[in-house]
């Protein structure tokens, strides 16, 4: 998931969309890192990049990386989440990563994918709290499709059990808001 708008971080930071923020000694984009994670897992076929239309910048990196791209116009996670869904029904199942994540451990995301093969919705839990990617599998494909607005799936995990995985992985819940979110993570 990478068609949010970024308001909060553009605010304090000049302007410059979080996904497209430098996070590394490489000066890699926060995308670009978050994709390199999932793409360790998945083949470049099997990542489905959701980006804004109102944010071209990051569609062009995005396009970048050779997988295939959706470019929305999105009024929040539930309408970004239902759209991507929606072009990707002939999948078995899912796992939405957002792509302010640059911290996630690949292990994480494959811990998450394993869990699909036997549960209807997986995700990690850090020390207590619920971190992501998490995963459906395609039986919950029409409550997806049926999100709106900036709820994304919360009220899908609370009608459906939840296969929660335990992780020793901070990344999986230190998504980036603003700059400070990132600045207390970088050398």
């Amino acid at each position: 998931m990478a068609a949010g708008h970024s308001q909060r971080f553009k605010y304090a930071n000049k302007g410059i969309h979080k996904l497209l923020y430098p996070c590394d000694a490489s000066n890699t984009a926060m995308l670009e890192i978050t994709y390199q994670k999932a793409h360790t897992i998945f083949s470049m076929d099997n990542i489905c990049i959701v980006t804004n239309q109102d944010e071209p910048k990051v569609h062009a990196l995005a396009s970048q990386f050779n997988s295939p791209t959706l470019q929305i116009q999105s009024h929040g996670l539930g309408d970004s989440i239902a759209q991507a869904v929606t072009v990707n029904q002939s999948w078995d199942a899912l796992l939405i990563l957002h792509g302010d994540l640059p911290f996630i451990q690949s292990p994480t995301i494959q811990k998450v994918y394993e869990a699909m093969q036997h549960h209807v919705i997986a995700r990690p839990i850090y020390h207590g709290q619920f971190g992501h990617p998490v995963g459906f599998q395609k039986s919950l494909y029409p409550q997806l499709m049926a999100l709106q607005g900036d709820q994304g799936a919360s009220q899908i995990l609370k009608k459906f059990p939840v296969m929660s995985l335990p992780v020793e992985d901070q990344g999986s819940i230190q998504d980036i808001d603003h700059p400070q979110d990132l600045m207390k993570h970088l050398p």
